[in-house]
């Protein structure tokens, strides 16, 4: 029921994932010292993911009662990358990497091709 979280200049910090979700990110963004970051998530944060499209923020923002290590996409001590978020009027996020280095870079170019995806396909379905 472990984690690792990805963040700052290549730091990984270990956490217990069986907690619900809302305890889970609180306890890491004060962990971190990340309280004034806003909202954030979790993204699967192996190296190697971090160009794949694949690879999205997690939501476990969004089931805030569930636990942790039950919530879909949940990898038992899998690296995850710590994202903040800010959501647009139109209720769309924006996902900003927590990371820094060559591997935050990565992070933000998937992050902003999965907030364009998105808009995308919101504003074709309110075309129909």
């Amino acid at each position: 029921m472990l984690l690792y979280v990805r963040h700052g200049n290549d730091e990984t910090t270990m956490f217990n994932g069986n907690c619900q979700n809302i305890v889970l990110l609180n306890y890491i963004k004060s962990s971190l010292g990340y309280k004034d970051a806003g909202e954030v998530d979790l993204v699967y944060g192996e190296p190697a993911k971090l160009s794949d499209p694949k690879t999205v923020p997690l939501g476990f923002c969004d089931h805030p009662e569930a636990v942790a290590c039950e919530t879909p996409g949940w990898v038992e001590r899998g690296k995850y990358a710590l994202v903040a978020y800010h959501t647009e009027e139109d209720g769309s996020r924006s996902y900003y990497p927590l990371l820094e280095g060559d591997d935050a870079q990565k992070l933000k170019n998937l992050l902003e091709s999965y907030t364009a995806a998105r808009k995308n396909a919101k504003a074709g379905a309110r075309k129909k």
